[in-house]
């Protein structure tokens, strides 16, 4: 693991540059450097401006953690000085010309926070570009609450397809942005209304059913995988909207005949609930059936 920092300043600003650059990672090879450029100043929010696909984080204490999905690989201090990170508004301006972008935020606490107790729960929002970008760019923003006024200002500008999780709060942003589903979600409730069942009731179970389709989805998109957007879109309503046809038809009639509070009755609510946002992707063919890239 190897991170070189250095701090430049930045010619009639009070804030100055900070320039790191990643390599020998994850058997990376060294050539694969993540080089990330930011502003240091003082106003209170993080944004960041990532050159590759490779996440990393800087924290409001200087504190720099690359990211894997689930699995904080690395810790590292840098013993930057500065008490606020701020990325180059060119990143948001990039960023929001794509047709298509994902978003999630996080929960994190931050220690000596001007005004706010070290117990606080804040939040990194992050945005970032799809799949069908010619390069790939990741931003993060620190936030004090989860208000989605955040997402609708740091979109303000943006017209397209957004990947989502199910939090309410992407679903107020204006119609001009129209959200996507994440069916790793909806596959996910399922998982635990059947992690909840005694192992000899699992195979057959109404959870197992529930899985057994989101699954399914998943197996005809790595199929597609390959194919280009129009040949995707194509495939997709000829082999994939079948199965969410009966999808649908069979959570409609579970539903009826579920206990609601179960594990599988917040697995159905959940799938009929957010079924026009899983159901957008077969929108367009740029699109994916997850929030992946951004979880």
């Amino acid at each position: 693991m190897e991170l070189i920092c250095k701090r430049q300043p930045l010619n009639g600003d009070n804030g100055e540059v900070l320039l790191a650059v990643l390599g020998a990672f994850g058997g990376l090879p060294a050539e694969d450097h993540l080089r990330v450029v930011n502003k240091i100043a003082v106003d209170g929010k993080a944004i960041l401006v990532l050159a590759e696909v490779y996440p990393i984080r800087f924290d409001l204490n200087g504190t720099v953690t690359l990211l894997e999905k689930e699995n904080v690989r690395n810790h590292i201090r840098t013993g930057v000085g500065a008490e606020r990170i701020v990325g180059q508004t060119n990143g948001t301006q990039q960023l929001c010309r794509e047709p298509v972008l994902h978003a999630d935020e996080t929960t994190l606490q931050v220690l000596k926070e001007p005004g706010r107790s070290s117990t606080s729960k804040s939040y990194m929002w992050l945005y970032r570009t799809s799949g069908c970008a010619k390069q790939a760019v990741v931003l993060y923003e620190y936030q004090p609450t989860r208000k989605a006024e955040h997402a609708e200002a740091f979109l303000k500008g943006f017209s397209g397809w957004l990947h989502a999780d199910g939090y309410q709060g992407y679903h107020k942003l204006p119609g001009n942005i129209r959200v996507v589903g994440c069916w790793a979600h909806a596959r996910r409730k399922f998982d635990e209304a059947l992690g909840t069942l005694p192992q000899e009731k699992r195979k057959d179970s109404p959870a197992a059913m529930g899985e057994c389709y989101c699954s399914q989805l998943f197996k005809l998109e790595q199929e597609f995988a390959e194919l280009t957007p129009e040949e995707r879109y194509e495939k997709r309503l000829e082999q994939e909207k079948p199965v969410l046809d009966a999808l649908l038809s069979w959570a409609n009639e579970m539903q009826a005949r579920t206990a609601p509070k179960s594990a599988l009755g917040k697995a159905i609510y959940y799938l009929l609930e957010q079924w026009p946002y899983l159901t957008r992707y077969l929108e367009d063919g740029r699109l994916e059936l997850s929030n992946n890239r951004a979880e």
